[in-house]
């Protein structure tokens, strides 16, 4: 491991007579399994094959509010029709154009480039007018209310989805059905999509060095995660200079869209300090790396418990209530199970933190078991940086609203329209229907 001493590089106006680095040899990243494929429900029926997204138009996504606009107040709600552009590049362009930050730009979710989305935007203290006769790039506003508060992540009920699967074996309609009804009565199983994981499946190793407190293997994680030697995109001179020793120059060369990220391997190669270092990185930043752990961890559980179990309880499980949100100790499980069957309940894993609740018996002893596989000690959640981690619960199912029969209006084209509450990945549902890893897919 590194030490926590002084490093020199580059960005020393006096460079002195031997370079002094803070990271020494580069980190090598370590394999990273369990961010694998996990096993699906419906493995033994046979997948459809195909693949998503062959054109924008065929994955469309619409948000459920949580509530409506109550038609008064000081903060404009946009409806807004999205295609091409990620969520992020809205609001970036919104609130440039209306004299904004983007952190005034609230919104319930986050909407991928790659699809037709409708979703709703929120800002304050502006006019109609101005709103209504706003241009953006790949986006229009269709519609404006007025309520009394923000949009924060959270606000929404579900997304409704429209996906069309191009490539798929003629004649499979009848299997995609088949796995639908199978979904549609047990539940579709709650993994975080590989999405959650980044490009290179390596956020959750970056949010474990956060948490551990250890900025250079933040920096690793981030910078030389596996597999970035096969990767040319706009951050690959960058990788190649933090690869070769030369930090201070990473830093400079990392997009504009990495600027965050830039900012801790800049102080590490200025001060050598990790403390300086992780807080140069943004809160908000460092919980989303933070959060990608914690639901690395979740996926590790439901593994360990074995996704044929995810809608039967135990004594000890901490049973999901779907109409309220909130668990409860289960103390007998043949007591509750007629609830699990009508899916008012259902077994929940942890998203670990500073203060989660962990369930009793065989369910909490597989809880413990994937922490202490992660290495991290118990004191790690006394930080200050850890403390915003709160944790909870997270279901191990999602129910599915299927709006119409799986359709095949051609051979080898599929369509399938169904809803999923907030939170929940479209691409579980996908990878059951075609027994392949779709992309990403939206929350």
């Amino acid at each position: 491991m590194p030490g926590r001493g002084r490093t020199g590089g580059q960005a020393s106006a006096k460079p002195p007579a031997a370079p002094r680095r803070y990271f020494g040899t580069p980190p090598q990243m370590p394999d990273n399994p369990g961010n694998a494929a996990p096993p699906c429900l419906t493995a033994q029926t046979p997948g459809t094959g195909g693949a998503i997204r062959v054109l924008e138009e065929d994955f469309e996504v619409e948000e459920i509010p949580l509530y409506e606009a109550c038609g008064a107040g000081e903060h404009l709600y946009l409806t807004v029709r999205k295609k091409g552009v990620s969520t992020h590049a809205v609001i970036s362009e919104l609130a440039g154009k209306l004299g904004k930050r983007p952190a005034d730009v609230g919104y319930a979710g986050l909407k991928d480039a790659r699809s037709v989305a409708l979703q709703r935007l929120s800002v304050e203290h502006v006019s109609e007018e101005k709103v209504r006769d706003i241009r953006l790039h790949g986006a229009e506003v269709v519609k404006v209310e007025r309520h009394g508060n923000k949009l924060k992540p959270g606000h929404l009920a579900g997304n409704r989805f429209r996906i069309v699967i191009r490539g798929a074996r003629p004649g499979t309609r009848s299997t995609a059905q088949e796995v639908l009804d199978v979904l549609a009565g047990r539940g579709v199983p709650n993994w975080f999509g590989e999405q959650r994981f980044g490009k290179y499946a390596s956020n959750h190793l970056a949010g474990k060095a956060l948490i551990a407190g250890d900025a250079a293997a933040f920096a690793a994680a981030i910078m030389t995660p596996p597999g970035w030697e096969e990767v040319s995109d706009e951050s690959r001179a960058a990788r190649e200079a933090f690869a070769a020793g030369r930090y201070a120059s990473a830093a400079e060369l990392l997009p504009r869209f990495m600027r965050g990220e830039a900012r801790i391997v800049a102080e590490l190669a200025r001060s050598g300090s990790s403390e300086r270092a992780l807080r140069a990185l943004n809160p908000r930043l460092a919980f989303f790396y933070m959060s990608a752990w914690q639901s690395h961890v979740f996926n590790r559980v439901l593994v360990k418990r074995g996704v044929e179990r995810m809608d039967e309880l135990m004594a000890g499980d901490l049973a999901y209530i779907h109409a309220k949100g909130a668990v409860f100790e289960v103390k007998d499980a043949q007591a509750e199970a007629a609830r699990a069957k009508a899916f008012e309940i259902s077994p929940s894993g942890p998203l670990w933190g500073s203060k989660s609740p962990v369930a009793g018996g065989t369910a909490g002893e597989m809880e413990r078991e994937a922490l202490a596989e992660e290495g991290l000690g118990t004191a790690v959640w006394d930080s200050r940086r850890v403390k915003r981690l709160t944790g909870g619960r997270r279901p191990f199912r999602v129910p599915i609203l299927l709006h119409t029969p799986a359709e095949e209006p051609e051979p080898g084209t599929l369509v399938l329209r169904f809803s999923l509450p907030a939170g929940a990945y479209a691409t579980n549902v996908l990878r059951e229907v075609t027994k392949s890893t779709p992309g990403g897919v939206d929350e």
